[in-house]
């Protein structure tokens, strides 16, 4: 992709499909990561003798939604910090690459987050005043992740936003809305999925520490710097695992989780190579401030492509953690 500068983007439309061009910027293939957490809290209180299916399908829309308007509102804000003229390999883009409008992306936006909005005012008439906080909760954490003043994406906040957002909120929030309580199994059961829905972001954020560092996008990876982003990736995985270990042995998870413990080990073998690596960002971990030169051409691309498997490796954990976890839920007794 050629990078170009904010006052090019946008301005040179490309010829493209239209439905496809909104179809990247919506970036579906990441919904999993909504519809994880609805099934868990959906499971949870079938389990305990509450179902509605109608108030099922409105949760699961509003949450989606909001998820919708999580990526286009990331993608119209990165675009207004996006400075210079800087390789650009972060969200859908399609602003950076002219196939759709800045202020269309934004507006775009705006409208999913008044159906997720909508969707939740709805809920709360049915089920209660709680399910309206919930939905606040995720709206703020959404809208603000890249929205100024808050920036929680730059301001190395975004794992524990999308981990609160994308675990305890919509897991507890879709509960509450079909058993009228909130549940200590509820809460126990997005853990997991908390953690690992952050882990991806962060995952995600290595390979882009130099460029990140020079647009000001100060991710928890830009902080560490390579090396040292790499040892929190083992260390979180492996606190994620004693975590799992401890849950279901308190009867708080299914025992079936316990095979992700498995997935985990194979992860960790598959990184113990990156441990020794060097690249961008690596000469601050070594306790300098600034990023190590970067490397050119060829060697800058493998280092990247070497480096883009830790995000792809934290997404397989996720998607077999939430896999394990719903069919344990469903088949209990």
């Amino acid at each position: 992709m050629t990078p170009t500068t904010p006052g090019e983007a946008g301005l040179r439309p490309v010829p493209g499909n239209p439905v496809a061009n909104w179809i990247q910027a919506l970036r579906p293939r990441f919904y999993i990561a909504t519809v994880v957490p609805v099934a868990t809290g959906l499971l949870l209180a079938a389990h305990d003798g509450h179902f509605d299916a109608t108030l099922a399908v409105i949760t699961l829309l509003g949450a989606l939604a909001m998820h919708a308007g999580t990526n286009l509102a990331n993608d119209y804000y990165d675009w207004v910090q996006y400075t210079g003229d800087l390789p650009y390999h972060g969200g859908s883009g399609v602003i950076q690459e002219g196939k759709i409008p800045p202020e269309a992306v934004k507006r775009a936006a705006l409208l999913t987050f008044a159906a997720a909005f909508a969707a939740g005012l709805y809920l709360s008439t049915v089920a209660g005043l709680p399910v309206l906080m919930f939905t606040l909760l995720g709206l703020l954490g959404a809208y603000f992740y890249s929205a100024p003043p808050v920036r929680f994406g730059y301001r190395g906040l975004a794992e524990v936003v999308c981990g609160l957002s994308m675990g305890p909120v919509i897991v507890l929030g879709t509960y509450y809305t079909q058993a009228g309580r909130l549940s200590a199994e509820a809460l126990a059961a997005s853990l997991p999925l908390a953690s690992f829905v952050a882990f991806i972001l962060f995952g995600e954020s290595i390979p882009d520490i130099d460029e990140d560092r020079q647009t000001g996008k100060w991710t928890v990876a830009a902080r560490l710097g390579q090396r040292r982003a790499i040892q929190v990736y083992v260390l979180w995985i492996v606190l994620t695992g004693l975590a799992v270990a401890a849950l279901a042995a308190a009867g708080l998870l299914p025992p079936l989780l316990l095979a992700e413990l498995v997935v985990m080990a194979l992860v960790l073998r598959a990184v113990r190579p990156l441990l020794a690596g060097t690249g961008p960002g690596a000469g601050a971990a070594a306790g300098s401030g600034g990023a190590a030169p970067a490397p050119g051409g060829d060697a800058a691309e493998r280092e990247r492509a070497r480096l883009s498997r830790l995000g792809k490796m934290a997404l397989a954990l996720y998607l077999s953690t939430g896999l394990l976890l719903i069919i344990g839920l469903a088949l209990r007794g």
